[in-house]
């Protein structure tokens, strides 16, 4: 398992054939990232994620020092959209990505699949 979660080589784009959600691959073998913050981004103000004091701060920290990145709540197979399949937060990648030595090597390595974040279950609602 890498730092950005398991690869599902196995998987060839076919609809009928089940995606790992647990997969931050786009289907080209890129990391995804997603293209804005999602509705409840850790990085809005006011702490909308309701964390401990600090929390974001060392996950921040975490994230650089491993080389990784923080993956949006809202993509992972346990959160709101667990069909999603996994992302990088866009405001880490945005704000701290730089300082990410896996951030830095896969942008030399082609870069990121780039995903809009998943919609909120009420603006899913409205659409509908």
């Amino acid at each position: 398992m890498s730092r950005w979660g398991r690869r599902n080589d196995d998987w060839d784009g076919d609809d009928d054939q089940e995606r790992t959600t647990e997969s931050y691959y786009g289907r080209d073998g890129r990391p995804r990232v997603l293209s804005d913050q999602c509705s409840t981004c850790i990085g809005r103000p006011g702490n909308l994620m309701k964390l401990n004091p600090g929390r974001v701060k060392q996950m921040i920290e975490d994230a650089v020092n491993s080389g990784g990145g923080i993956i949006c709540h809202q993509t992972l197979s346990y959160g709101d959209h667990p069909d999603f399949g996994g992302a990088m937060c866009h405001w880490f990648y945005a704000s701290f990505g730089h300082l990410s030595n896996g951030v830095r090597i896969a942008e030399r390595l082609g870069g990121f699949a780039v995903v809009d974040p998943p919609a909120d279950d009420e603006e899913d609602q409205e659409a509908g």
